[in-house]
């Protein structure tokens, strides 16, 4: 049943299957926020410390979720092939935000009126 629970969703709600995972989401975030459940989520976290080799960037990591927001990141062991895999996936991501930046200091400024 689970291994269709997916297709099942969409099924049943169409056009708005796309909204149900990230409210669903967001919700389970919010109540782990709001009564300090100290939940262990996946979220995109901020790597101040070295974290799977990397740090200064957001990833998609898994947090332990609680009151005072991300309280720890969850390390799971990666093999080699992984973490390598992890490496170039946040270096793509320190690229796409150097590129942003670029972009951005080159735009004109305009009037919001």
């Amino acid at each position: 049943r689970t291994r269709e629970a997916g297709g099942e969703i969409v099924a049943l709600l169409r056009d708005k299957s796309a909204f149900y995972a990230p409210a669903t989401a967001a919700l389970v975030m919010a109540e782990a926020f709001l009564t300090d459940a100290k939940r262990l989520l996946p979220c995109a976290a901020w790597l101040e410390e070295e974290a799977y080799g990397v740090r200064q960037v957001y990833a998609g990591v898994p947090v332990l979720l609680g009151r005072q927001g991300v309280e720890a990141i969850w390390k799971v062991s990666l093999s080699e092939e992984e973490q390598l895999a992890f490496q170039d996936s946040t270096a793509s991501v320190r690229l796409l935000i150097e590129e942003l930046e670029k972009w951005l200091r080159h735009q004109k400024p305009t009037n919001p009126i």
